[in-house]
């Protein structure tokens, strides 16, 4: 619950609070003395956390989210593994650093790009054979700083991407004829080149 540095938790923006009920004074004896709101907590020194990834198949870049890091820590890569269909798997990219207190990327070897993209392997949350994908974190994966693991609930969204064939469909869809208004002079509409009777010639 209290898993984020500060006064609220990582998971929403409700701040953190301290509620006690009647009779939590046990000398006070008149009267409901509850106390529910209002009352801050503040939160240091908690555990670095995933909250969860983004993952470009295009790329191979995988964007993760995450609180109570440091801009330039240094994430062990070995540590984190992927879970998609068929099993997980874990990177062999080198290490990277924190790029800020909230998120790290990993630009992933075409190795690793391969592999991830086989079990990553439909758009979205989860597998073509509904396996949800998520980023476990075994422990001391940010080597800066005492991390413990973080093996659930952190999913992995893999972004949407347009190949060259919904590329074609767009363009057979709005412009089916792509060469209509470029075509060179002798040439028709489509692009075919024009063939012109010659007159014959008479003697006189």
């Amino acid at each position: 619950m209290l898993n984020k540095n500060g006064t609220s938790s990582a998971s929403s923006s409700t701040p953190y609070n301290l509620a006690v009920a009647d009779d939590w004074n046990s000398v006070i004896t008149g009267g409901n003395i509850e106390d529910l709101t209002g009352n801050g907590i503040t939160v240091s020194n908690a555990a670095p956390s995933i909250l969860g990834a983004t993952y470009d198949a295009a790329t191979g870049i995988l964007s993760v989210s995450a609180v109570n890091i440091v801009s330039g820590d240094t994430i062990d890569v070995s540590k984190l593994s992927i879970t998609g269909q068929a099993g997980s798997y874990l990177p062999t990219t080198a290490n990277v650093t924190a790029s800020s207190s909230t998120a790290f990327a990993v630009t992933l070897s075409a190795a690793d790009k391969l592999a991830i993209n086989g079990i990553l392997n439909s758009n979205g949350t989860t597998a073509v054979d509904t396996t949800t994908f998520n980023l476990a974190a075994a422990a001391n994966w940010n080597q800066t700083t005492t991390s413990s693991a973080d093996l659930t609930g952190n999913g992995v969204t893999r972004l949407q991407r347009h190949g060259a064939r919904h590329h074609q469909r767009h363009l057979r869809r709005h412009h089916p004829y792509p060469d209509r208004h470029w075509h060179q002079p002798g040439q028709d509409h489509w692009g075919n080149q024009r063939h012109h009777r010659q007159r014959p010639h008479h003697h006189r």
